[in-house]
């Protein structure tokens, strides 16, 4: 086997059953929106499920359902889909910070936001910490507010018995069940009885070579044999209805998202036993019964683009979380701005083989040490001891 010399940050959206659900137009593969929803409900074990183009909008429209006024509970540092300029005019946002040493806020955060009179609650977990989703449907429930999760970039992740999608009164979860790129743009919403289905789109060629070329990027294979990678393809920002071959692609994928899962959350563990003990590097503490784990390994890192560049410049392609600080500038806590200047986000693939985690351990030990130094007197504050030597500290 080859070594690794570089890793993308996204797993390839196409494999051997994907291409043979989309060449199979008399498979057993849905290729509409409403069979796509009721195969990704049922393997979840959640009904009702629908299809929805729109995903922020469409949560935030179900969760605000029967209010006569919103006054929603909302991440200050989550996904830009959430920002303010997509809620009702009249709704008022109690913005919630980041747990301490977490990315998203925990139950003491939830249970200040109800006390302030939020009627609905909405999480994101970032990269997959759900461990605050039982702690906020009991606090929810006990004062009559509204939850709803979105699950997409945590589905790897383990809640007590069971996965994320079982919370929430409403539900975003990925078209394929797994989540990162896929053909099949929108996501499916758990939980809504609204019956509104979107018409299937065009066959849509471009999208069909677009995804070849990125999986192809993507294939780990390729990625033993190339030094540095290609440019990835140019993201279409159009909103448009998936062809129905994409909704087949998302389905055949779908029934791969358990095994995949457990695979991301395999890797998640044992890459961060390897982040754990570096320099300058703090690693989310996982909480009995919960096992955080979705489509990056996060990591609170000092001097992060510095760290950054470094692993850009060795091979390793971080992941874009999108996640941005919502909440107005008078309003951001100290936790917040921390956590968005110190996110770093690895890639987890299902694929990786061992020595594919050892080389990204390796990559990010020797990125934190050229950035920070080694840190000896305390592990999350490292030392510039060449300054420090040179008279500099």
């Amino acid at each position: 086997m080859l070594p690794p010399r570089s890793i993308a940050g996204h797993a390839p959206a196409l494999d051997r059953d994907v291409l043979r659900a989309i060449l199979q137009r008399s498979g057993p593969w849905p290729r509409d929106p409403a069979g796509l929803a009721a195969r990704v409900g049922d393997l979840l074990g959640r009904q009702p499920a629908r299809w929805v183009a729109e995903p922020e909008d469409a949560l935030l429209a179900a969760l605000a359902e029967g209010l006569p006024t919103l006054h929603l509970a909302l991440p200050a540092f989550g996904p830009p889909g959430y920002d303010a300029a997509r809620l009702p005019a009249d709704a008022r946002v109690h913005w919630m910070e980041p747990a301490r040493g977490r990315l998203d806020p925990g139950p003491s955060e939830i249970a200040e936001a109800l006390a302030a009179g939020a009627n609905a609650v909405l999480l994101t977990p970032l990269a997959g910490d759900c461990s605050a989703l039982p702690a906020a449907r009991t606090l929810c429930a006990d004062r009559g507010a509204r939850l709803a999760v979105d699950a997409r970039a945590s589905m790897a992740a383990r809640v007590l018995d069971g996965g994320p999608a079982a919370w929430g009164d409403v539900t975003l979860v990925p078209v394929d069940a797994d989540g990162g790129p896929s053909p099949c743009s929108g996501a499916i919403l758990l939980g809504d009885r609204d019956p509104v289905d979107a018409p299937r789109g065009s066959r849509q060629p471009r999208l069909l070579l677009r995804s070849l070329a990125s999986s192809l990027r993507d294939e780990p294979r390729l990625r033993r044999l190339l030094p540095s990678p290609p440019a990835r393809p140019p993201v279409d920002e159009r909103r448009s209805s998936p062809p129905g071959w994409a909704f087949a692609a998302a389905a055949a994928r779908a029934e791969q998202a358990s095994q995949r899962c457990t695979q991301r959350a395999r890797h998640a563990r044992t890459l961060s036993v390897h982040c754990s003990h570096l320099p300058a590097i703090q690693v989310p503490p996982s909480v009995p019964g919960h096992h955080a784990a979705g489509l990056a390994v996060p990591l609170l890192a000092r001097n992060r683009d510095e760290v950054a560049a470094e692993l850009a410049r060795m091979g390793v392609e971080l992941v874009e979380c999108g996640a941005r600080l919502l909440a107005p500038e008078a309003e951001q806590g100290d936790r917040a701005r921390d956590v968005a200047d110190r996110l770093l986000a690895l890639p987890l693939h299902p694929y990786y083989r061992p020595k594919d985690i050892d080389w990204l351990a390796e990559r990010l030990r020797q990125a934190t040490l050229r950035a920070n130094g080694d840190g000896s007197a305390d592990p999350t504050e490292a030392v510039d001891y060449a300054a420090k030597a040179a008279g500099e500290l």
